[in-house]
């Protein structure tokens, strides 16, 4: 998914920010959760929260809905 530091990271081809997720990798994030769709659906929008409010491209919690 997306490591905690990616203002650590170096960017892969060295020419600016890392590569952002495929749609394919963000659909298949929420599909394979094994939770309720309510709860998916809560934690993937406060975790899309919390990345908007932090303006990173991960919200620190790895493997659940939304990171």
């Amino acid at each position: 998914m997306c490591a905690p530091d990616d203002a650590e990271r170096p960017p892969p081809d060295g020419q600016g920010r890392p590569p952002r997720p495929s749609l394919r990798h963000f659909f298949a994030n929420y599909r394979n959760t094994g939770l309720p769709w309510r709860r998916t659906l809560a934690l993937g929008l406060a975790n899309n929260w919390r990345k908007l409010r932090t303006r990173r491209n991960c919200c620190g919690n790895l493997g659940q809905p939304g990171c």
